[in-house]
């Protein structure tokens, strides 16, 4: 099972990332493949208030699809993928997810963040790296982003908590923050597939892990 959210074209300067307008929930079609034709559910399913339910055909792979559907959402609105990488320290990533969470502060945050291991490092901080899935270098990525709805700040807070232990590892060395316009986004995949993790944000979207999904809603 896997998830994309779509976001409308940005029309407004208060919101840190475009209104969403669909869910989808993508089933790989090979699930169902022992099933008879009667008994498989429809390939698509309008299930309201902006929600679907789709499945796949047997020979085509749902990460394909995805990676398909995010490109589309990003090219519909003419939204061009970064020219130039804008790296920053894990000092400015705190300090950034830190703003507006205090109760007297508005959150003018406009950016996420693309982690990404550059290298192997040591195996002291194995189990943060197993977290963040990623395990290897160059494989993989987890965005740090701020809220993305409105008046709901716990998957900001839970990025910062994030943050803060990547601080604290001292693995700068290893590890890339790459800052990336939250206007830009049109596509939020929920997977904890790692290459397919890679894929997404590659072609400018911004990926979820379940555990990350959990903070949102």
């Amino acid at each position: 099972l896997q998830l994309i959210i779509s976001c409308s074209s940005y029309t407004s300067s208060s919101r840190a990332v475009p209104p969403i307008t669909k869910i989808c929930v993508f089933f790989d079609g090979k699930m169902f493949s022992p099933v008879s034709d009667g008994a498989r559910p429809k390939k698509f399913n309008d299930l309201g208030d902006g929600l679907y339910l789709e499945v796949s055909d047997e020979s085509v792979e749902v990460d394909d699809v995805l990676v398909k559907r995010v490109i589309e959402d990003r090219t519909k609105d003419n939204v061009c993928l970064p020219k130039k990488k804008v790296c920053l320290d894990i000092d400015h990533v705190v300090e950034e997810l830190s703003n507006g969470l205090n109760s007297n502060s508005k959150n003018n945050n406009k950016n996420f963040v693309v982690v990404k291991r550059k290298g192997g490092g040591s195996k002291t901080n194995k189990k943060l790296f197993d977290k963040l899935r990623l395990r290897r270098g160059e494989e993989g990525a987890f965005c740090l982003v701020p809220a993305l709805i409105e008046g709901s700040p716990r998957i900001q807070k839970h990025s910062l908590q994030i943050a803060r232990q990547l601080k604290r590892a001292k693995v700068h060395q290893v590890v890339e923050y790459e800052q990336r316009p939250c206007k830009d986004v049109r596509s939020i995949v929920v997977t904890d597939d790692v290459l397919l993790s890679d894929r997404i944000v590659a072609e400018g979207g911004v990926v979820l892990s379940y555990g990350q999904l959990q903070q949102l809603i």
